[in-house]
């Protein structure tokens, strides 16, 4: 049975269970951690752009999370307009209560996510982000001529401790390792600073293959989006 790492925070997970029912051996383990920001003036910021009518715009669902509890204290959620990056995203603003939501048909990344923008015209939006994020996204917002309100809500880390299967990584016992963003990639480059050759690398999408490359971190395959499914149908090209 083919063995594939997903370095990851704890939770729950999706990609984990659709690789077990294709047979796969599966590892889950936390590389890297997630810090909500929950009191910074950066929520507030988010907040208050919302208050005046801005947008929200998330890449990632981490963008709400980071922003759920002073957002359900402050606003009613029922009237906001929301743009997700990708079904499972849209999904997680829908449970939140909601109602507006508009994602990609496909692209489900920053692409697709600006293609949106671009054809909706939102006079303003705010985007709650992570501090790894790349300011090329907002760039890109700002020249839509929409005005844009960013604040780093949310942070993801490094673990301090060395994952339980970073000794087994270095050695070659895995087959594949997902990785699903920038931050995954950097901290699998710190535990694992020489990459095993019989283990392939599948990013999630081109802004992490970018980083990966970046790192000098050879990427067997890009999934062609960042779902679960597409991830699967990766990992099963090349591991049949």
């Amino acid at each position: 049975m083919k063995r594939i790492l997903l370095p990851r925070p704890a939770g729950d997970d999706v990609d984990a269970a659709l690789l077990r029912e294709r047979g796969f051996d599966v590892v889950s383990d936390p590389y890297i951690a997630v810090q909500f920001l929950d009191d910074s003036v950066a929520v507030q910021q988010i907040i208050d752009a919302l208050r005046a009518g801005a947008a929200l715009v998330l890449t990632s669902s981490r963008g709400l999370q980071s922003i759920e509890k002073a957002l359900f204290t402050a606003l009613d959620v029922a009237q906001l307009r929301a743009f997700a990056v990708g079904p499972t995203t849209a999904a997680a603003c829908r449970a939140a209560g909601i109602r507006d939501v508009v994602s990609p048909d496909s692209r489900f990344n920053t692409q697709g996510l600006l293609e949106l923008l671009a054809e909706h015209r939102p006079t303003s939006i705010a985007v709650p982000r992570s501090g790894a994020s790349a300011d090329s996204f907002l760039s890109s917002c700002q020249a839509l001529d929409i005005a844009v309100t960013a604040a780093v809500t949310y942070d993801t880390r490094t673990v301090q401790a060395e994952p339980v299967s970073a000794p087994a990584l270095r050695a070659g016992a895995f087959d594949a390792v997902v990785v699903r963003s920038g931050s995954a990639a950097r901290a699998l480059a710190h535990f694992v600073p020489q990459w095993p050759r019989e283990t392939k690398i599948v990013a999630s999408g081109e802004a992490t293959a970018r980083v990966l490359a970046g790192l000098a971190m050879p990427v067997a395959i890009t999934s062609q989006d960042s779902t679960s499914f597409s991830l699967a149908d990766a990992v099963a090209a090349i591991l049949g």
